[in-house]
């Protein structure tokens, strides 16, 4: 950042040291000033090892401040040199880096009031625009962007103004308004060294909103000499992740080994430990992804890593083996009875908890002694936790069949026919059979939300609740409570009435249906 001033003071200072002697003063100010600015660079160089997204580490703030401190002091003894502007722009800047956003504007304010025809103004004008935006005045740094593009188009910062406008409304989840800043930037400045960071965003935002083909292109193109060794790391790792959920394990597998090789700390290491046992679970080699995963969750600790390895265990099998696989029993027993911490030990209960609701709920559907409607309500309920809870719609087909066979004359009969079609239709490409199930579910009841709902109907008025729902809803509420639950969410009664949305009603049972929970029983 050093100026032109500023470079031919130094070679002043060297060539005429005679003179400089002679000027105390002078060589004083300069040196502030070379400190001041040598500690800025230190912070930026240190900001090189690290994700740009992250904070300042305590090493780089501790260099922010010493530039900041030997700026003050500059202006306090020398207020009228002529690095003064220098020293308003090394102060706005790094208070930025600091992210104190007010300290920042002042400081640039000044520089761009007093100093309007200093070196400095383009990009003062631009880091005012990443501090409005930084203290949450979006407008203002919209606008201050805008004046520099009209001032400077064809400056460096008008450029990477685009970019930053991409990363600001990235940053307030305004994912439309980021990608066309993002795409904008990269088709108008195809060599900024700052494309393949606009790249690694642009990819980000684009698998939030799951569009994984076009996050791999925008991954593939990225050129890893321009970026930091965090983001070269970032880059491989979206790429295997998006590759295993694209289906493509085979090309997954090869980038493992890269991105191995580019982990730089622990941290790193057992991400790519983790996902290259992933990536062999998803090539089918089961055996050896699980005894690569289990070395990790071996650990006598609590790190994220063993949690996450028990838990991509656990996952795996419920998706592939579902809940009568033997080797899922097996393993979740294990996982169970390690420490896996307080972010993967409690999902990793909720399936023990699953399953052990699995066995149960089949005990009742297999006794001859149990009541008839409550056969068909345990096996209602089974395609219920297998379809949602194991995420398995093949498996949750038949015990859906044995509600529809066991209790078509029960209030079971609509949904269970719903469920049915739905499945057929939706996971099975079976749309004759969903058909039939249909014609069926409009036959025989004709008066179902769920019948209605097939015809057009739209449930989206709440509808009164009888004295009778409304007792049954406080029950199931206190009983969830009771066992640490929260009173809300899937059978807990509380915020989504499936009667009034029939489109996100089938994890009660299809449009109008109520759970066993909401029912009290």
């Amino acid at each position: 950042m050093r100026s032109t001033k500023q470079r031919k003071g130094w070679l002043a200072a060297v060539a005429l040291i005679a003179i400089v002697v002679s000027f105390p003063a002078g060589c004083a100010y300069f040196n502030l000033f070379y400190n001041a600015e040598t500690a800025f660079e230190e912070g930026e160089r240190l900001g090189e090892e690290v994700d740009p997204r992250d904070r300042p580490t305590q090493q780089q703030r501790n260099q922010y401040r010493r530039a900041i401190r030997k700026s003050e002091m500059l202006l306090d003894e020398y207020p009228d040199s002529d690095l003064v502007d220098d020293a308003l722009f090394l102060m706005g800047k790094s208070y930025l880096r600091l992210n104190e956003w007010s300290d920042a504007l002042r400081n640039l304010d000044n520089l761009l009031a007093n100093f309007p025809n200093s070196e400095f103004v383009q990009e003062a004008m631009y880091l005012k625009s990443l501090a409005h935006l930084g203290r949450g005045e979006e407008q203002a740094g919209l606008d201050w962007f805008a004046r520099l593009r009209e001032s400077f188009p064809d400056g460096r910062f008008a450029a990477e103004a685009l970019y930053r406008l991409g990363d600001a409304y990235a940053e307030d989840r305004r994912y439309d308004q980021a990608i066309d800043y993002y795409r904008r930037f990269l088709e108008q400045h195809p060599d900024r060294p700052e494309v393949s960071s606009a790249r690694l965003s642009l990819a980000r935002i684009l698998l939030e909103l799951d569009r994984r083909p076009e996050a791999l292109e925008q991954l593939a193109a990225v050129d890893p000499e321009l970026l930091n060794d965090a983001q070269r790391f970032e880059v491989e790792r979206l790429r295997v992740v998006t590759l295993i959920e694209e289906g493509r394990p085979e090309e997954a597998a090869e980038l493992v080994v890269e991105l191995s090789d580019l982990a730089m700390d622990q941290s790193q290491r057992d991400e790519a430990f983790l996902l290259e046992g992933r990536t062999l679970l998803e090539q089918g080699r089961v055996d050896e992804g699980i005894e690569a995963l289990e070395v990790l969750g071996a650990e006598d600790s609590q790190s994220q890593a063993k949690g996450q390895a028990w838990y991509t265990i656990v996952e795996y099998l419920v998706r592939e083996r579902g809940p009568d696989s033997e080797l899922l029993a097996e393993k979740l027993e294990t996982a169970v009875s390690r420490r896996l911490g307080a972010e993967w030990g409690p999902p990793v209960k909720v399936r023990e908890s699953q399953l052990a609701q699995y066995e149960e709920l089949r005990g009742v559907v297999a006794a001859d002694s149990t009541e008839a409607l409550e056969r068909v309500e345990a096996a209602f309920e089974l395609g219920e936790l297998v379809l949602f809870g194991f995420e398995r719609p093949g498996d949750a087909l038949p015990w859906y069949e044995r509600a529809l066979e066991l209790g078509a004359d029960t209030e079971f009969g609509p949904p269970a026919a719903y469920a049915i079609g739905y499945i057929r239709a939706e996971h099975m490409d079976d749309p004759e059979g969903a058909d039939r199930m249909y014609a069926r579910l409009r036959e025989d009841y004709p008066e179902s939300p769920q019948a209605r709902s097939l015809a057009g109907e739209e449930f989206l008025t709440a509808k009164e609740r009888t004295q009778e729902e409304l007792e049954a809803l406080v029950a199931a509420r206190m009983r969830q409570i009771g066992a640490g639950g929260t009173g809300t969410g899937p059978g807990g009664g509380a915020t989504d009435d499936p009667r009034f949305a029939p489109t996100r009603s089938l994890q009660y049972g299809g449009p109008g249906a109520f759970t066993p929970r909401e029912r009290g029983r």
